[in-house]
């Protein structure tokens, strides 16, 4: 199936904000642009939940008006972008993906959004969520799912699963998801494009609707390595330093079937491309170990927080809170405070394991997603003969990076039957900007 082509495909932050500077394209342009885009793609993917048109036109008439005045904001200056539908956003629906938020207009903007609006972003619309945000294939919102831009009967991946399909669909040049087991990453990789999960603390939550304090993170969706960082530096609560790493980082190979039985298409598809980054496998790394005390406090934790904050609705059967969720999330209250606190103590114990890993090493790789994207409606699917839950073989291979609150960012690694499927790559501890620079260098 041909992928639909948006006004953005293939076209960078760097470039358009050039030509924005420049005056050889207007703001007004890039938005009315982006709007035609989402107009004749949207009906199909459904990666867009609202619009907010008059505004956007407007606040690109007045950044046309600054440059005109010599005025320029710097790279996002008039630049089209998507907000997951679970971050506030004044002046628009902001539904969180359920019908119990479907009339709720934030007043004011998540700390994330009123950054972007003050470096001179242009938000277009809200982007699809998964229902509270959880949920790993994108389907389960009540505006329905969002359809892959590569194909319209896969999943996109959740619970970002409009913000990644607007940019793989070529609708706007970036957008800004979350991420609590790979929310962000899982989407990016089944749609193809790049998902950055930043260090845990380095973007504000604040105005974001939590799934679970402790694992949720802020972060960006684009083309290409370069406007993630573009991003990064407008999102970052804390001073961004600049790096430029004189030297190849060493890079080294996890075995994901360590986590999770990986289809061994996408395993292949994915070393290759590890090697044509970073040349010849170093070494093996020995994760086996700390993945059972990391899965049962990644599980405990998620369920325990999720749980409170979703308590209410659960208790009362007439919220029409979904049976998916509902299920899903009902034994969280069985969760004692000892066996939370533990989890919590564990996490910080195998923090500071992890952290010994990169003493020797600079970045840890493996694929993002056991499998490339599956069609709507699966609940389990078959991994190289072993039948699987759905949920696990798409997101067991992220989560484990959310406990431990490293940076990790997708890649496009190729395709497999014309599908993508991408490459995760892992920095230490608030090793950011290094791994971006890193990425950057080697032009990924």
């Amino acid at each position: 199936m041909a992928q639909p082509h948006g006004f953005f495909q293939g076209k960078t932050v760097a470039e358009l904000s050039r030509q924005v500077r420049n005056q050889e394209v207007r703001c007004v342009q890039l938005t009315q642009a982006a709007l035609d885009a989402i107009h004749q793609h949207n009906p199909a993917i459904n990666a867009f939940v609202s619009l907010n048109v008059a505004e956007a036109l407007h606040t690109a008439q007045l950044l046309d008006r600054e440059i005109d005045e010599g005025q320029y904001r710097g790279p996002l200056h008039g630049i089209p972008i998507a907000i997951k539908d679970n971050i506030d956003t004044r002046g628009m629906p902001t539904t969180y993906g359920s019908h119990l938020f479907q009339n709720h207009w934030p007043t004011t903007d998540a700390r994330c959004v009123a950054l972007l609006r003050a470096a001179g972003a242009v938000v277009v619309g809200k982007t699809l969520t998964s229902e509270f945000a959880l949920g790993p294939t994108g389907e389960f919102s009540f505006q329905g799912p969002s359809h892959n831009p590569h194909d319209l009967n896969r999943v996109t991946g959740g619970s970002s699963a409009g913000s990644a399909a607007a940019v793989a669909g070529g609708m706007v040049p970036i957008a800004i998801g979350t991420d609590t087991a790979g929310s962000i990453r899982i989407p990016a990789s089944f749609c193809g494009v790049v998902g950055f999960k930043p260090s845990y603390g380095r973007i504000s939550l604040e105005g974001v609707y939590p799934v679970s304090a402790t694992l949720d993170h802020v972060g960006p969706l684009a083309q290409c390595v370069e406007d993630i960082a573009i991003l990064l530096e407008v999102l970052s609560v804390s001073p961004i330093s600049c790096v430029k790493p004189a030297d190849k980082p060493r890079a080294v190979w996890v075995d994901p079937k360590a986590i999770h039985d990986v289809d061994e298409r996408v395993l292949a598809c994915c070393r290759a491309r590890f090697h044509a980054i970073f040349g010849t496998e170093q070494r093996a790394v020995d994760f086996e170990a700390l993945i059972p005390a990391v899965q049962s406090a990644f599980k405990t934790i998620l369920l325990a927080e999720a749980y409170a904050v979703h308590s209410a609705y659960l208790e009362d059967e007439g919220s029409h809170f979904s049976s998916e969720l509902r299920t899903r999330l009902a034994s969280g209250k069985a969760i004692s405070a000892w066996q939370y606190l533990n989890a919590l103590g564990s996490r910080k114990l195998l923090q500071s394991q992890v952290a010994e890993l990169f003493k020797t090493t600079d970045l840890l790789v493996m694929p993002s997603t056991a499998i490339a994207p599956p069609r709507f409606g699966l609940k389990s699917v078959t991994v190289n003969g072993v039948e699987h839950p759905i949920r696990e073989a798409i997101n067991g291979l992220t989560s484990v990076w959310n406990l431990l609150g490293l940076p990790a960012i997708n890649v496009p690694a190729g395709t497999v039957d014309g599908l993508p499927c991408g490459l995760q790559i892992i920095a230490g501890p608030n090793q950011d900007e290094k791994l971006l620079a890193w990425l950057a260098a080697l032009q990924v």
